[in-house]
């Protein structure tokens, strides 16, 4: 092992410029000496272009794309039914490769839109949604591989039911389906990298569709049979009494939505809290990942392709589409950092209930805001971001996301 430099010896002396030859020295303290500062030089030496390139290709990058759950997302039954998140997050595919994955995304929903313009929720209602994704994918080559899904699901709400406030929960597993992956490019040129993979797939019905029911009864006053299995509880403020209650119903009527008899409007429906759906769905999408030098960009277009499910149900087809560009703010030999803009949207019309369609169920929608990914060593990568809406345009009268949260790590064996 041979190299030029200039350092200095053990006993401070400058040497000049020379190839250095281990067995050049006499003594095992020099011979140490001069491997420490070997190794000092080797850390501190600079990095080339073609060195930054391997590396970046080594260490992977999570190009996290918000598919289902973790893709564009307005509605609940929208977001969390249709979730696929898909574990072609890792940048390059390898053969005979284990990757599991958790991906968690919040959302909260406490805006009242009717015809996709706002209206005053003086009743306060409100909804929180948790949808964690478990996935694990198999690379059986560089150009094949395996996915299953598994999402956990877990939901709190404060709505009207039978002329009072009640809040309640759901939670447990929703829908599980299980994807193909074929990467038919993926190309690597100096400091250029592409890759372009389709995926197809099913959903199958293994999340609870029992609040569906909901849709066949009035105001959703007649699921309280249910009450127990869903932990709900009456909520009443009980430092009013019983005519100021009356009167701070009487506004939310006039202000927070349309009056059935003496009740109010609910914007959070059945569609919205139930688990599952029900049936057996079909997925087809396609992703794309450029990147050149220290900059690289992402797309991604997934179909949802509904059938009926429980209760003659159907959720109507899907479409979600995510963009993003984004630079590497940091690129070491076990770390990377970059930061990536992301838009993404979701369209998709009315459902289908007994043939008929069911008109607070449509849905469009763009969101906007920034995403940190990471990756540490050659198998663990990470996402954090943060997604504003910037459009909702929603049919008759449904509660509508404020903001949402996304979390995740991968881990490749």
């Amino acid at each position: 092992m041979q190299t030029i430099a200039s350092m200095r010896d053990c006993d401070g002396r400058t040497s000049h410029p020379s190839f250095i030859s281990f067995k050049a020295h006499r003594t095992p303290c020099a011979t140490l000496c001069r491997i420490d500062r070997l190794r000092v030089l080797w850390k501190k030496r600079r990095v080339t272009n073609g060195e930054r390139n391997a590396m970046l290709k080594k260490q992977l990058f999570l190009n996290s794309l918000f598919i289902g759950a973790l893709c564009a997302v307005d509605s609940a039954s929208a977001c969390d039914l249709c979730a696929i998140y898909s574990a072609q997050n890792i940048r390059d595919s390898k053969a005979d490769a284990l990757t599991l994955g958790a991906v968690e995304q919040f959302t909260a929903f406490h805006t009242l839109k009717e015809d996709g313009e706002r209206v005053a929720n003086h009743a306060q209602q409100s909804m929180t949604s948790s949808v964690t994704q478990l996935y694990g994918r198999y690379d059986l080559s560089d150009e094949f591989g395996v996915q299953l899904n598994l999402p956990i699901i877990s939901r709190h709400y404060r709505r009207p039911e039978a002329g009072e406030m009640r809040s309640g929960s759901e939670s447990g597993i929703g829908d599980a389906s299980i994807l193909g992956l074929y990467t038919p490019v993926q190309v690597t040129d100096n400091d250029y990298f592409l890759r372009l993979t389709f995926r197809g797939g099913v959903k199958l019905p293994t999340g609870d569709a029992s609040r569906i029911r909901e849709e066949t009864e009035e105001g959703h006053s007649d699921v309280e049979s249910e009450a127990d299995s869903h932990h709900e509880e009456m909520v009443l403020d009980e430092a009013v009494d019983h005519s100021e209650h009356a009167d701070h119903m009487h506004e939310a009527l006039k202000h927070g939505g349309e009056s059935h008899g003496d009740s109010i409007e609910s914007g959070i429906h059945g569609h919205d809290l139930a688990l599952g759906s029900g049936s057996f769905d079909y997925i087809v999408g396609v992703s794309s990942f450029v990147e050149k030098g220290m900059y690289f960009s992402i797309a991604d277009l997934q179909y949802s392709i509904r059938t009926e499910g429980d209760f003659d149900y159907r959720y109507q087809n899907d479409l979600i589409w995510s963009l993003g560009a984004g630079r590497y703010l940091l690129t070491e030999h076990e770390k990377t950092l970059s930061l990536r803009a992301n838009i993404s949207g979701e369209y998709k019309g009315k459902d289908v209930f007994q043939g008929n369609k069911a008109d607070d169920t449509g849905i469009h929608s763009i969101f906007l805001g920034p995403e940190v990914n990471f990756t540490a060593g050659e198998n663990l990568f990470g996402l954090l971001a943060f997604d504003l809406p910037v459009l909702l345009d929603n049919t008759a009268l449904q509660i509508v996301p404020d903001y949402r949260i996304r979390l995740g790590i991968t881990y490749r064996f």
